[in-house]
């Protein structure tokens, strides 16, 4: 949703973008220490099975150097985030179950 319709609304949205962004900062850091992540072709060079193997080891061997006190986040790349060009979405692309569990989350745990 674009809009938040209730103040419930903006709480979940403000919690989905806080999250949001530190995944992105730490797949970025994780791409930027381990370069076989490079995926500038816009995929990685590997059957499905392979590259969420190659993943994994990476996310282990990242977790690892964190708690072994080594900074990664001194190795993130300073490169922009690409915004999207619109944020809208056409009434035939919404997946109405999905919404339907985004309100249910948000009375749950937002209300």
């Amino acid at each position: 949703m674009d809009c938040p319709e209730s103040p419930e609304e903006l709480q979940y949205n403000l919690a989905h973008t806080a999250t949001h962004e530190i995944v992105d900062r730490t797949f970025r850091a994780i791409q930027t220490r381990f370069r076989c992540l490079d995926g500038t072709k816009g995929y990685l060079q590997y059957s499905p099975e392979r590259s969420s193997s190659i993943l994994l080891a990476c996310c282990v061997l990242h977790n690892a150097s964190l708690q072994s006190g080594l900074d990664a986040w001194t190795l993130e790349r300073t490169d922009p985030l690409e915004q999207p060009e619109t944020l809208e979405q056409r009434p035939e692309d919404r997946d109405s179950r999905a919404e339907e569990l985004r309100k249910d989350l948000i009375l749950k745990h937002f209300s």
